[in-house]
């Protein structure tokens, strides 16, 4: 089942805006979950899992994607998974959990190994190409 971003952040979001009954409600021996009860640092990965698909989503979520953007999205993708192992907020540096941070790293080699399979198309290169005459013609006018 694939799964889109901005869905996984809804839930993950949801999950921690209730955190405290989620855990009051598997704590509970009697529901016959408490093997389901999250740790502390299981809270903290979902924490930082949300903050990094949240910059994700709001990028991504956005209605004009074309072939053109493919590459300047992928160098987006690219900076921000560099800088999400260390994120600045409210000017002060965050750091986020081990887990996150190899899943960042391999999202980072995902993406270097389909990022430099755009150098070998054809037809990124034409659209490429149309976007850089697009662009000088607009600044002619």
């Amino acid at each position: 089942v694939r799964t889109r971003w901005n869905s996984t952040f809804d839930m993950i979001n949801t999950a921690l805006d209730y955190k405290k009954a989620i855990r009051d409600f598997t704590f509970d021996d009697s529901n016959g979950l408490s093997n389901y009860n999250l740790s502390s640092l299981e809270w903290t990965i979902l924490e930082d899992l949300r903050d990094f698909l949240q910059d994700a989503t709001r990028f991504f979520s956005r209605n004009s994607a074309t072939l053109a953007t493919v590459i300047p999205a992928m160098d987006k993708i690219d900076s921000m998974l560099a800088t999400a192992v260390v994120k600045k907020s409210a000017g002060e540096s965050k750091s986020f959990s081990t887990p996150i941070k190899l899943a960042l790293l391999s999202a980072k080699k995902t993406l270097n190994r389909y990022y430099s399979k755009s150098y070998y198309s054809r037809i990124y290169r034409i659209a490429l190409s149309s976007l850089s005459v697009l662009c000088l013609c607009s600044a002619l006018v």
